[in-house]
């Protein structure tokens, strides 16, 4: 039976792993100064930032402690895929071109997991939402007031005037605006409802997404609050599970081929020519690498971080500022080959089918929110780096969901058996 003792200890594990979870989903947000301005091309003295890097990963730590190495790996062994993908990119540190940044992305990524699956078990999903709807409300609007009242939170040189709030890069913010519209949009459209705060953040996010000119920040948008529509369509048209579910598949495989139809004519309505900004050319020169080693690349991270690539690159392009292959797909070809591609796709549309199909199922928010996000970083995908395989916003909100998703069932079951502890100690007092 539990005491107030252990009442009181709970609450203030909670509010601990609720602090601890705002500072992992800040970290995966990039929203700080970089130490390296790509505007500018100057480095800056950022030793804090580095600092809280480190402690934001080390986190990963406090999973193993609090829930023991047993638990830890039950866990882990839901996601054999997603697992088997950090692997590959662990041992990739044997033939990569740069293995100290491979060892550092491999470090990396396994503690922001095992960060992901302790706080998606050990919180309910309220608390979850309840904390990335701060984290990420906050961050939108102290870019909005930077960007207003400060020449910083604007960007300068090619890309004047467009807003960057927090972020050192216009796309960045871009990201964060996609992100808080999918997350708010979609808590919308679940209860069905216009709650106040989520609409006020759902449109200033909206108008952030215009101010920073990030075309495939407001597409990735869309296509996340799309899936959730058609989700919440299928549902209210059939009420048997499998007609549900063929319709979503459905409507998804004809979206798929109607965007694919029109896709030339859509990016020329919105203003963009048919490089996507100089892309193509950037992707063009990336598959000359990949040709050479197609089956398991030239290791974790060294697309970006191998001087020979990124000096090859900016003389192909003549642009001194590129640093990076401007599409996550691209960019696991380059590191991890046709085989590492193969993994992770395989394991974002697990994750999307299987959030999704319990979304309709269930009516589960959380599994909602975890599939819109999954739609969302996958498109951003297609046009930068950050909706690929590493430590962001859009992965740890995905994998704390896909966890949380899993094991919430046995929570509750937790919980009543609890309430029925409690009761029948109740009775026998008064007995």
């Amino acid at each position: 039976m539990r005491t107030g003792v252990n009442q009181a200890n709970d609450q203030r594990t909670l509010l601990i792993d609720k602090i601890l979870f705002a500072l992992v989903l800040l970290y995966g947000s990039r929203a700080w100064i970089y130490p390296y301005d790509v505007q500018t091309q100057l480095e800056i003295d950022a030793p804090l930032i580095f600092q809280f890097q480190i402690f934001a990963q080390l986190l990963g730590l406090v999973g193993i402690f609090r829930l023991g190495p047993v638990k830890i790996v039950h866990t882990a062994s839901n996601w054999l895929m997603l697992w088997a993908l950090v692997g590959l990119g662990a041992i990739s540190y044997f033939w990569s071109v740069t293995p100290f940044n491979t060892f550092g992305m491999a470090r990396a990524m396994i503690l922001t997991l095992l960060s992901c699956m302790y706080f998606g078990r050990a919180m309910r999903s309220e608390d979850i939402m309840k904390v990335a709807s701060f984290v990420i409300s906050s961050i939108i609007i102290a870019s909005v007031i930077l960007a207003i009242v400060s020449p910083y939170g604007r960007s300068e040189g090619a890309h004047l005037g467009s807003w960057r709030g927090l972020y050192s890069h216009k796309n960045g913010f871009g990201e964060a605006a996609s992100i808080a519209m999918i997350f708010f949009g979609t808590r919308i459209l679940y209860a069905n409802k216009f709650i106040s705060w989520w609409s006020i953040v759902f449109l200033v996010s909206m108008v952030c997404c215009f101010f920073s000119d990030s075309a495939n920040s407001m597409g990735s948008a869309l296509a996340g609050l799309t899936g959730v529509a058609m989700v919440k369509a299928s549902k209210a048209v059939f009420r048997g599970r499998v007609a549900r579910q063929t319709l979503f598949f459905a409507i998804f495989f004809v979206v798929i081929l109607l965007i694919y139809f029109v896709a030339v004519d859509l990016v020329l309505s919105l203003g963009r020519d048919l490089t996507f900004t100089g892309r193509t050319r950037i992707w063009s020169f990336y598959m000359n690498y990949v040709e050479q080693r197609p089956a398991l690349g030239w290791g974790w991270t060294s697309s970006a971080a191998n001087e020979v690539f990124v000096q090859n690159l900016r003389d192909f392009l003549d642009l001194p500022y590129i640093r990076s292959a401007h599409s996550a797909y691209i960019t696991m070809l380059v590191e991890l080959g046709y085989f590492g591609l193969t993994l992770y796709a395989a394991w974002l549309l697990s994750t999307l089918f299987g959030a999704f199909g319990k979304a309709s199922r269930d009516n589960d928010e959380l599994s909602l929110v975890c599939g819109a996000m999954c739609t969302g970083m996958i498109t951003f995908g297609f046009f930068e780096v950050s909706g690929g395989f590493i430590p962001s916003l859009w992965l740890i909100l995905v994998v704390t969901c896909t966890v949380s998703r899993k094991f919430s069932a046995r929570r509750v079951g937790a919980d009543v058996a609890d309430d029925v502890i409690r009761t029948l100690g109740r009775r026998k007092v008064n007995m």
